[in-house]
């Protein structure tokens, strides 16, 4: 799921998360609609979980308290006017995290999220024989699901890509 994802595919994505979700700031909107006319920064867009933990990053959510927070140079800042500014000035990466119900069961969402490298890893679990195996066997499920994923995806087969989803979900949890 980190290929090289398309400027086309991160607008359709933005371009449905704005029809379908009401967001609370016009700002965010706004930002969101700057970026869906500029390519070059577009292309400089990466949609991740997590993404505070990445040194430039802006998350916007849709049903919760704050809506919208930016994270740069290791401030917290919630007006998204600043971060529009900020954006539009500077070259760089810009990790970008979507906060919506049902967000891993969304083709259009699912289709643009990357990986990272910033943050804490996930801490390492010391298991017995038994529970070793039972990890290395839900890692490797939850591995082949993404590669089921991806297929479906490609096909465009929406009904496998929402079972697939809803059993990834399962995993995962």
């Amino acid at each position: 799921m980190n290929l090289s994802i398309s400027v086309e595919d991160k607008r359709q994505f933005i371009t449905w998360f704005l029809a379908h979700h009401d967001i609370k700031t016009r700002e965010s909107v706004w930002l969101l609609n700057y970026l869906i006319s500029n390519d070059k920064i577009l292309d400089r867009v990466h949609f991740v979980e997590r993404a505070h933990y990445c040194p430039r990053a802006i998350i916007i959510a849709t049903e919760e308290l704050v809506d919208f927070q930016y994270y740069t140079g290791g401030l917290h800042i919630q007006d998204a006017e600043k971060a529009f500014h900020d954006v539009r000035l500077h070259d760089g990466a810009i990790y970008m995290e979507i906060k919506m119900p049902q967000a891993m069961t969304n083709p259009y969402y699912v289709a643009v999220l990357e990986t990272h490298h910033y943050g804490p890893e996930e801490p390492k679990k010391h298991y017995g024989a038994a529970e070793e195996a039972a990890a290395l066997a839900l890692d490797y499920s939850v591995k082949q699901l993404l590669v089921a994923l991806d297929e479906a995806l490609d096909h465009g087969d929406k009904e496998r890509f929402l079972q697939l989803s809803k059993q990834y979900e399962q995993l995962k949890s």
